[in-house]
């Protein structure tokens, strides 16, 4: 019963992402639209339209993150985010070589 709640709930991510990902490309086929009525130099269309890529790109991962968060307990919660933040932490040097227990805490 878990598993189908979880798998369904999965399924309905999946879907909503990709009502997400359409809407984000239409922002920027209407943004490309308004800079070539407006003749906007090619140059800035591009760096404009990067730009949108970029910011929508990270507002879907944001924004699944805490929709899976949600969907977790309190200690597979507490796990993701030790792992996915300590793999972040163990990046700078000073933490590289610390006790895996220090990172994990560091990372909570």
């Amino acid at each position: 019963v878990v598993f189908s709640v979880l798998a369904a709930t999965l399924a309905g991510l999946i879907a909503s992402a990709g009502v997400a990902q359409e809407d984000g490309k239409r922002k920027v086929r209407d943004a490309v639209q308004y800079m070539k009525v407006r003749r906007v130099p090619l140059e800035l269309q591009s760096r404009v339209r990067r730009y949108m890529h970029f910011m929508l790109a990270r507002d879907s991962r944001t924004a699944m993150h805490s929709e899976v968060q949600q969907m977790l307990s309190s200690s597979l919660n507490a796990e993701l985010a030790s792992e996915v933040r300590g793999s972040m932490l163990r990046r700078i040097p000073v933490f590289a070589r610390s006790p895996s227990r220090l990172v994990s805490r560091l990372a909570l």
